[in-house]
């Protein structure tokens, strides 16, 4: 089966990371949601598991994207008064965007047009196939002249039983724990144990299974 170039994409990586012995891992923090600020686009899926993969790869700590026409911009309607240039040797990243298509017009409509338009009539089922097309986005990080990223700030909530758990575990065993960064290790040299900030975390619970 011939696959879409995000999920090829996605598919090579996750093969040359098993014969690395390199099994991918969701880390457990983040700054934002991974999303598209122009169309307002939060990305899920497979779209969220490849932009978060090549992220970590390529180090970057923006989770902001935008497509080429996006960062052109050519009718400054979309940012005005900002001059947007994609660095040069930027790479983009394969986004899979699924539509419902009409057979006979080739129209693209969303799926609540088409939940309503068969609500109405069951039979119009037949008209409509499912469609799906791909297209780049490009970190902000390779944009230059982007208005610089605004953290949200954080809900996640201690939890006070697990942090004293965590806490007596690790004077236990004499770690120290910091944090800073956006990595989570142990070093054994200094027998301590470096953590993103408490906030960043997703859920508190991300946070004490990590620690």
């Amino acid at each position: 089966m011939k696959l879409n170039p995000t999920r090829d994409q996605l598919v090579k990586m996750y093969i040359d990371s098993l014969q690395q012995d390199q099994i991918p891992w969701r880390k457990a923090w983040s700054a934002e949601e991974l999303q598209n600020p122009i169309s307002k686009t939060t990305y899920h899926g497979v779209n969220k598991m490849l932009l978060w993969w090549i992220s970590d790869l390529r180090g970057l700590k923006d989770p902001r994207f935008a497509t080429f026409n996006q960062i052109q911009d050519l009718k400054q309607t979309l940012h005005p008064g900002q001059k947007w240039h994609l660095k040069e040797g930027s790479h983009g990243i394969p986004i899979e965007l699924w539509k419902i298509r009409k057979k006979d017009t080739k129209e693209l409509i969303d799926f609540d047009e088409y939940a309503k338009i068969v609500r109405a009539d069951p039979d119009q089922k037949k008209n409509y196939v499912l469609w799906c097309y791909t297209y780049r986005v490009f970190s902000f990080e390779d944009i230059e002249g982007v208005p610089a990223l605004v953290m949200k700030q954080s809900k996640t909530v201690p939890i006070p039983l697990l942090q004293e758990f965590c806490e007596e575990v690790n004077e236990n065993m004499g770690v120290k724990v910091e944090h800073s960064g956006n990595i989570a290790f142990y070093s054994p040299s200094s027998h301590s144990i470096t953590l993103p900030p408490f906030a960043t975390f997703d859920t508190a619970e991300d946070y004490y299974a990590t620690r």
